[in-house]
């Protein structure tokens, strides 16, 4: 499922808040970057990515120098992202961040990841370009020790395999970082789209929900037409809170492997109960078994559960049978469907029915898809209006038709019409036209 696309880049003033009321929290990612470069475009979306997967990181591009909050958050983080860009070398923060960053490598198990952005490695390791510029700069304030280390420093995190960023594509390029990042601390990798446009207003309801500490088990309803972005939520949801149970477990596209294989739905019950006992289930003979072992299971437990796209309440009985009757105190329980009036009425649940995009941010998720910035220039607003007038404001199909015209910039519209014909005939694009049923061609 695609996700819903991303925040516009917060202004100073809630940067600054953000590093403030974050003080006190465990980071397990420190960002060193310059913000001047990368600080209100691709780092930006690279931190609300880690944000939205559940992992916690530190900025600040609000410093001159480094501070005791600074020192803290990288010596507790178990990650360092270095985005490396033309212009890092002019930061003395920056520098020495970098210095604390290595020597903290050195003397502890401490990953460091560098992203050369829009950098050549070799630049950075031999300081030439405007590395070069910026050490002339250095060295007339500087003393030569100070200069010497920085060096060092620059060649050091050069020799560690990295990331670069040359021609592709940012939303891929951050996914990949994102992973990256996720399976270092051995943590739960649920990826979704580095771009996440109207994401805070949609997720505000399901995170209070969570956050309710009753002792009956909660059943929650993700509703919404195919496409507008249920799966991310409910990914971006467990990311944030499954932390805070004793067993969880996400399940995806539950309708489809069901009807896999006669074993399809046996194997799904398999590995929620091997999700909830935190160990491996080496057989369940048919449903029925499986129904009961997992309520067994579940009974002294506090769970949080995805059953992502579920089309029939048979199958959820199938994995707990009869809601009303399940006694687990504080459990959740996650439900995305496109059926509305999935469970029976009498059965106590809470609804959250998920809107498509308004104008607004469809454009703005197009934009991010296809030219990689907020919003489409005069140039090209008559396409991308056009182009999101046929996606229905529904954020699977405007991901896909934006990065199939990734870079294509003042298109004609009968460019942009072959552009978009061309579209439904890309192997694996299928399922825009299956799910979504939009037509690309012109009326």
């Amino acid at each position: 499922m695609a996700a819903l696309g991303a925040l516009p880049a917060p202004s100073s003033s809630s940067s600054s808040a953000a590093s403030s009321s974050n003080s006190q929290e465990n980071y397990q990612v420190f960002l060193s970057f310059r913000g001047i470069d990368t600080g209100r475009n691709f780092t930006d979306h690279l931190y609300e990515s880690l944000k939205w997967s559940g992992i916690r990181a530190f900025r600040d591009d609000e410093r001159i120098q480094i501070n005791r909050e600074i020192i803290n958050a990288i010596e507790e983080s178990k990650v360092s992202l270095i985005v490396l860009s033309k212009d890092y070398a002019s930061s003395i923060r920056c520098l020495d961040e970098l210095v604390m960053i290595m020597e903290h490598r050195r003397s502890n198990r401490h990953t460091v990841i560098p992203i050369f952005y829009d950098v050549a490695t070799s630049e950075v390791a031999k300081q030439t370009g405007s590395f070069a510029v910026a050490f002339h700069r250095h060295r007339q304030q500087i003393t030569k020790d100070k200069v010497e280390e920085w060096k060092e420093a620059l060649a050091e995190v050069t020799e560690i395999a990295g990331k670069v960023l040359e021609n592709g594509h940012q939303a891929e390029f951050i996914c990949d970082i994102v992973k990256m990042v996720s399976e270092i601390p051995n943590r739960i990798v649920l990826l979704v789209s580095a771009f996440l446009v109207g994401i805070d207003s949609r997720l505000q309801g399901i995170n209070s929900w969570l956050k309710d500490e009753s002792v009956d088990v909660g059943v929650g309803m993700i509703c919404g037409i195919g496409g507008v972005g249920k799966t991310t939520l409910a990914k971006i949801a467990f990311k944030l809170h499954y932390e805070k149970f004793d067993s969880f477990s996400f399940l995806g596209e539950v309708r489809r492997k069901a009807k896999q294989d006669n074993k399809g739905l046996v194997k799904l019950q398999r590995k929620l109960l091997s999700d909830i006992l935190k160990e491996k289930v080496e057989e369940i003979y048919n449903k029925d078994e499986g129904t009961a072992m997992i309520r067994k299971a579940i009974k002294h437990r506090r769970v949080l559960v995805v059953l992502d796209d579920v089309d029939d309440n048979e199958l959820l009985v199938a994995f707990i049978g009869e809601w009303d009757s399940l006694h687990s105190k504080g459990s959740k329980i996650i439900i995305t469907t496109r059926q509305q009036l999935l469970l029976s009425p009498h059965e106590i649940y809470k609804e959250f029915i998920i809107e498509p995009l308004d104008e607004n941010e469809s454009l703005q998720l197009f934009s991010l898809q296809a030219f990689e910035q907020e919003y489409p220039t005069s140039v090209d607003m008559e396409n991308s209006r056009y182009v999101v007038g046929h996606c229905d404001a529904l954020p699977l199909a405007l991901e896909i038709l934006g990065s199939s015209l990734s870079g294509d910039s003042g298109l004609s519209m009968d460019e942009l019409n072959r552009k978009l014909d061309a579209a439904e005939k890309i192997e694996g694009e299928e399922e825009l036209e299956r799910t979504l049923k939009i037509s690309y061609k012109s009326p």
